[in-house]
Parts: structure tokens; C-alpha cells; sequence
């Protein structure tokens, strides 16, 4: 679940619904993007991530490059065999949106495509690195090869 709008039942929502899911037998991975961690805290009662660790704000920034498993905080598997692991917020998520926002190219350099050849926009970025990113529906990002 993703909005900017507090108070709309993200959290909620997201901890009922991966509950519901890790019940039913299946395996849930949350990430909590939100600084103040309220899916870890309060509703998970799980600790931060320690900032001096890998953890997911070192991860959106390029600091750390190391598999994700490394970023992932196992639960204790659910008498139904599911499993409810979590990506935990940590302090460090307050500085992310500031690194990345001055870690970005000249707002003149994107350029957002949509063809109806091609299910999923293209994202194409003119600077000296010429990269071209592309999204689909799920939100899952890849770097097609170089054109």
C-alpha cells in the first residue's frame, strides 16, 4: 500500500491483509517505507533496523550492495506453514527522500513514453550514463540493454 495521505488505514491494511495471507499457508515479505515505522513497531512490535547494519534506506541509496536476504527480518513461521517476514523501517528512511531527490537527474533530462505497442511506460533518462528504465504495472523496475 502505497500514499503519501496519513490516516487513510495503510498500515492497517497491510498488516491485516499479509496476516490473512501468512495464515492461509503463504509466504509475505512487507517493507515499510515510512520513516516513523509504525508497521514495525507498533503493529509488527518489531525493533528497527540498526542503522549501522545493512537495511533497506542504505539500500535505496547505493550504499549498501549486498543481497536483500541481508535486509530481511524473519518472524516465527505461522502454525499454518505461511511466514511473515518484514523489511523494517529505520531512522535513517527520514534522509532517503533527500538523497535521492538530489541524487536525480535535471528534471529537463526525463522524458515519460506510453505506446500502445507496449503494455508498460518507458521512462528514458538523457544523461551521460543513458539509461533506459522501464516500469510495469507491479512496480517492479528493470534495466532493459543498452539501445
Amino acid at each position: 500500500m502505497l500514499n503519501q495521505k496519513g490516516g487513510v488505514g495503510k498500515t492497517g491494511l497491510t498488516v491485516g491483509t499479509g496476516g490473512a495471507l501468512a495464515e492461509r499457508g503463504r509466504r509475505v515479505l512487507l517493507v515499510d517505507l515510512d520513516p516513523q515505522g509504525h508497521l514495525t513497531a507498533e503493529a509488527l512490535r518489531m525493533e528497527e533496523a540498526d542503522p549501522d547494519q545493512p537495511n533497506l534506506a542504505s539500500a535505496l541509496v547505493g550504499e549498501h550492495t549486498g543481497p536483500i536476504e541481508e535486509l530481511i527480518h524473519q518472524r516465527e513461521p505461522h502454525p499454518s506453514g505461511g511466514q511473515l517476514d518484514i523489511i523494517p523501517t529505520s531512522v535513517a528512511m527520514f534522509l532517503v527522500v533527500r538523497q535521492l531527490y538530489h541524487g536525480r537527474a535535471p528534471s529537463s533530462d526525463w522524458r515519460v513514453s506510453w505506446s500502445a505497442s507496449q503494455p508498460t511506460p518507458t521512462i528514458t533518462c538523457s544523461s551521460t550514463a543513458r539509461r533506459r528504465w522501464t516500469s510495469s504495472p507491479t512496480m517492479r523496475w528493470s534495466q532493459p540493454t543498452a539501445s
